[in-house]
C-alpha cells in the first residue's frame, strides 16, 4: 500500500507506514489529487501540464493543457484521462508508454477551479461542473449532452446515484441538486444552508443512495434519494472537504477545526471523533485496514486515525492578576506531557456565555489559544465594572480535557450602561431608556 500526497510543488509517496519513498516535482502550487490507473501509473496535474507518473516515482511523460490544474483527473473505464482546467477547457487523453494522445477537447466550459469529472457507470457520459453549469459530455467525442445553468458558479464536483440513474452536484446558490443523468431534468434542490453555504465540499453517496454535502455554515447533511431529509449534524465548523465513508457504513467527515469525526450512516449519531492540531481542508481517505489517512493544512500526513483516544489530564491552579484597570494575567499548572495547547474560555456575567479566546499567533482559526507547555495568557480590552470568569483546559487528540477551577475578576470603575434605546415622541423629542 503506497499513499500518495501533493502538497506545493511535489507530489510524495509515503509508505503505509508513513516513512518517505519518493518525491516528484511539479511545475506549480498545486490543489490536484492524483489519480492512479489499472496499471498503478499515476497522473496528476500542474499549471498547463498532465503528468504521468510511474509508481516508482519516474517521469513518464507530461501533456500540455490550456490553464491551470487545480481539480483532479479522472480515469475512464477504458483507461482514457479526463481532465479540467482553470480557463475552462475539458481533455480527454489516451495514455501512451512515452506519451499521451489528445482524444478530444472542448472550450467554454467555464472554470474549473476544484471541480472533477464524474464518469457514468457504463463510461459513456462525463459530467462536470464549469463557471456557472454543470456540464454532462459524451466521453466518445467530447460533445454536448446536457447542460444545467445554475445562476452563479460552483466548485462542488458531480457525484452519480449507485445505478448512474442521477447525477448530484452543490451549487453556490446553498442548493443540494439532483437530475436525471439522462436528460438533465431536475429531479429536486434542497437547500443546506445560507447562501453561498456549498463552496468548497462536494456529494458523496452511500450504497444506500444516500447523498452526504457539508456546507461552510458547518452542518453534515444526509438527504435521501428523493430529497428528503434524513438527518443534519452540526459540526460548528466550516466542512470543506467530502465524506468518506467505510465498509461499514460508518460516514467520516473531517471539519476545518481538526476534528475527524465518525458518524453512524443511519441516524447521524456520533460513534466517535478524533481532534489532529491543524486545520482539515483535505478529503479523509480510508487505507485497505479500514483506518483514515488525511492530510491537514499544517502539512502533516496522519494515518491509523480511528475511534476517540482518551482525553489529557486536565491542568489546574488556575489564578489571575489585574495588570490594569483593562488587562489582566493568567496563569496554571500543566499537568498533561501530550497537549497540543491550552484553550482558555471567558464568559462576562455569571448568566454569560463561555467563549474561547482566540490563538495567540492566527485569531482567524481554532487552534488551542496558547501552545504546547505555555501556562500563562493576558487578557486585554476589559470593560469597567465587569465581573469576568475564566477557566481552562488541554486541547489533545480526544478533545477537551476536563477545566481547572475557575477564576474570577471584578474590573475597577463604574459600569458602563447598556440597552439604550431611543423611541421618537414627537418632532422635536426623543425619549431615551437604558
Amino acid at each position: 500500500v503506497t499513499h500518495y500526497l501533493a502538497r506545493t510543488t511535489k507530489l510524495t509517496a509515503l509508505n503505509k507506514d508513513g516513512t518517505f519513498k519518493w518525491s516528484r516535482p511539479i511545475n506549480s502550487n498545486t490543489r490536484s489529487s492524483p489519480a492512479i490507473g489499472a496499471d498503478a501509473q499515476i497522473y496528476i496535474g500542474g499549471n498547463g501540464l498532465l503528468y504521468a507518473i510511474t509508481h516508482a516515482g519516474a517521469g513518464k511523460w507530461t501533456f500540455p493543457v490550456t490553464g491551470d490544474v487545480s481539480s483532479s483527473p479522472v480515469i475512464g473505464p477504458d483507461g482514457t484521462v479526463y481532465v479540467g482546467t482553470r480557463s475552462g477547457y475539458l481533455y480527454a487523453i489516451t495514455p501512451g508508454s512515452s506519451s499521451g494522445t489528445q482524444k478530444w477537447s472542448r472550450s467554454g466550459l467555464g472554470a474549473m477551479h476544484v471541480t472533477s469529472p464524474a464518469i457514468s457507470p457504463d463510461g459513456s457520459t462525463l459530467y462536470v461542473d464549469g463557471g456557472n453549469y454543470l456540464h454532462a459530455r459524451y466521453t466518445s467525442n467530447g460533445n454536448a449532452k446536457w447542460s444545467h445553468n445554475f445562476g452563479t458558479s460552483t466548485t462542488s464536483s458531480a457525484a452519480l446515484s449507485p445505478d448512474g440513474s442521477t447525477v448530484y452536484t452543490g451549487s453556490g446558490d446553498g442548493n443540494l441538486w439532483s437530475f436525471n443523468a439522462s436528460t438533465g431534468a431536475v429531479n429536486w434542490q434542497k437547500p443546506v444552508g445560507f447562501k453561498p453555504a456549498v463552496t468548497s465540499a462536494s456529494p458523496a453517496v452511500g450504497a444506500d443512495g444516500t447523498i452526504y454535502l457539508g456546507s461552510n455554515y458547518g452542518s453534515l447533511y444526509a438527504i435521501n434519494p428523493d430529497g428528503s431529509e434524513k438527518w443534519i449534524y452540526e459540526a460548528k465548523w466550516d466542512i470543506r472537504s467530502s465524506v468518506a465513508i467505510n465498509a461499514d457504513g460508518t460516514v467520516i467527515l473531517a471539519s476545518h477545526d481538526g476534528y475527524i469525526r465518525g458518524l453512524d450512516s443511519a441516524t447521524g449519531a456520533e460513534k466517535w471523533h478524533h481532534l489532529l492540531p491543524g486545520n482539515l481542508y483535505a478529503s479523509p481517505a480510508i487505507a485497505p485496514n479500514g483506518k483514515i489517512v488525511i492530510a491537514s493544512m499544517s502539512g502533516t500526513v496522519y494515518g491509523n486515525v480511528w475511534g476517540t483516544p482518551p482525553t489529557t489530564t486536565p491542568p489546574s491552579d488556575l489564578s489571575i492578576t489585574m495588570q490594569s484597570d483593562t488587562q489582566v494575567a493568567l496563569t496554571w499548572q500543566d499537568n498533561s506531557p501530550d497537549e497540543y495547547g491550552f484553550r482558555v474560555e471567558r464568559k462576562k456575567g455569571a448568566t454569560g456565555l463561555w467563549v474561547a479566546m482566540p490563538n495567540v499567533i492566527d485569531p482567524t482559526t481554532k487552534l488551542p489559544t496558547v501552545g504546547p507547555g505555555v501556562t500563562t495568557y493576558v487578557d486585554s480590552g476589559l470593560l469597567s465594572g465587569q465581573t469576568y470568569y475564566y477557566r481552562v483546559c488541554a486541547f489533545q487528540s480526544g478533545g477537551n480535557s476536563g477545566y481547572t477551577n475557575i477564576a474570577t475578576v471584578v474590573t475597577p470603575g463604574v459600569r458602563a450602561p447598556d440597552g439604550l434605546t431611543a423611541a421618537p415622541v414627537s418632532e422635536s423629542q426623543v425619549d431615551l431608556s437604558w
